[in-house]
């Protein structure tokens, strides 16, 4: 029997993490405001809340034995 379920993962991280790993990821240093003026840094970042969410669920798949499909991820940032 196959169900459905939805929901969300929430990654709250220092703008330090976020830093480091998009300028890491696209080889460019910015400063925190100079990595969204541009489209690299955002998809970077978006890119990096996939590997961390599908490593994340795949761990609660391999402990529960279950299933999960991911959607591409949203950035909000506060």
């Amino acid at each position: 029997m196959k169900e459905t379920m939805s929901g969300d993962v929430a990654f709250v991280l220092s703008k330090d993490l976020i830093l480091e790993a998009v300028c890491k990821m696209t080889q460019t240093s910015y400063t925190f405001d100079e990595m969204f003026r541009g489209e690299e840094g955002l998809s970077a970042l978006q890119e990096f809340g996939n590997i961390i969410g599908s490593v994340y669920v795949k761990a609660i798949g391999e402990y529960t034995g279950m299933r999960f499909f991911l959607s591409p991820v949203l950035v909000g940032l506060e």
